[in-house]
């Protein structure tokens, strides 16, 4: 679903710097969704979810879904984001299998607490 709306222009992939392009990870049960921050790819991301969840006859489950935006983006716009999908707002990305997901650089701090986890089995 996610690709057929890419490919109707509905939404976008975001662009590294490289020239990768992204719009999501999928693990296991889990799914992250990426996207510009604006209204438009906000309507995007919220019509693949209504028609996901739709299509399998399930609910969103707003207890077990959040949104991250990054410190720069601009607080009305945020605002705006947040009231249209009504998810809650996450501070960070949380963790993944007991490893943080970072949203900064990594740090040699960072690459030693996730080889203290990996030596510990």
């Amino acid at each position: 679903m996610i690709n057929h709306s890419l490919e109707q222009k509905i939404g976008k992939s975001i662009q590294f710097k490289g020239g990768s392009k992204l719009s999501y990870l999928a693990f296991a049960n889990d799914l992250l969704l990426f996207a510009k921050v604006n209204l438009e790819h906000v309507d995007a991301m919220k019509k693949i979810l209504d028609n996901f969840y739709t299509s399998l006859g399930q609910k969103v489950n707003v207890d077990k879904i959040g949104i991250f935006l990054f410190t720069n983006t601009h607080s009305n716009i945020r605002d705006d984001i947040i009231h249209k999908l009504d998810f809650q707002r996450m501070m960070d990305l949380g963790k993944y299998l007991g490893v943080p997901l970072h949203h900064d650089k990594v740090s040699k701090q960072n690459h030693h607490l996730l080889l203290t986890k990996l030596i510990k089995g």
